[in-house]
């Protein structure tokens, strides 16, 4: 390759501030879902949600799978439950296959047929037996990847690491608007309980406490007084040079 190809491939390459740009833009698509499953727990978990989500809904009355799909855009079960939509027909197969659900009828629409599930009895038993697990469950919702990232947060050049502390505190911002603007979609459906209401309060005040913690982050780092983030060194271990290299402590001389 000669220097004018070589010119011209480097004049072709976008300017840094650009190139940052448009990394921050791809994180910034990225953090919204990561955050909404900031408080969900394992896959297990998820499965387990999706299938006493179903079985729920189906207990009350009969319906198909789009209307499963309408009820949580449309309810925000999706910012909590830790239930993608393109699950939903899945499940609804799954549950088919195990005999918890089965075709009531079907209707034509267009040109293709619809199915209406309702509830078997073999569903209502295992409804009420995951149900009764759920109520077991001990909550997990510590934001883990957050507090990892805080753990080796000195790896990161100071103002890369203002720039996520930003990016994470405005993502976080939107979601509570979300979770508040969910409350009130929820209740223009049904009339709210004081229990739906309390679950609303407490996903809001998770979040709030996540965004109190990585706003309080990007005020230390604005504060040279507080020393973060730096590594701090293990007190249980001698000073680098009296350590032999197989990480054993040298004999005093």
């Amino acid at each position: 390759m000669g220097h004018r190809d070589l010119g011209q491939r480097r004049a072709a390459r976008p300017p840094q501030g650009a190139l940052r740009a448009a990394d921050d833009a791809r994180l910034g698509r990225r953090l919204l879902p990561v955050l909404v499953c900031t408080h969900a727990a394992t896959r297990g978990w998820a499965g387990m949600n999706i299938r006493l989500l179903v079985l729920g809904l189906l207990r009350e009355q009969p319906r198909y799978g789009y209307e499963l799909l309408k009820w949580l855009e449309e309810s925000r079960t999706d910012l909590w439950a830790n239930v993608l939509p393109g699950s939903i027909y899945h499940a609804l197969r799954q549950l088919h296959k195990e005999g918890l659900i089965a075709v009531e009828q079907t209707e034509q629409t267009g040109h293709r047929m619809r199915a209406i599930y309702g509830i078997t009895e073999d569903g209502r038993a295992a409804f009420d037996a995951e149900l009764d697990a759920a109520w077991q469950d001990v909550p997990q919702t510590f934001p883990s990847q957050l507090y990892l990232a805080l753990t080796f947060s000195h790896h990161l050049p100071p103002e890369l690491l203002r720039r996520r502390l930003d990016q994470l505190a405005a993502a976080l911002e939107q979601q509570l608007a979300v979770w508040t603007e969910g409350e009130a979609l929820k209740g223009e459906q049904i009339e709210l309980d004081a229990g739906i209401r309390a679950m609303f309060k407490n996903g809001r005040d998770h979040i709030r406490a996540d965004l109190e913690l990585v706003q309080h982050l990007r005020a230390l780092l604005d504060t040279p007084e507080s020393r973060w983030p730096q590594a701090q060194p293990r007190r249980d271990l001698p000073p680098e040079n009296d350590r032999l290299g197989d990480g054993s402590e040298a004999p005093s001389l």
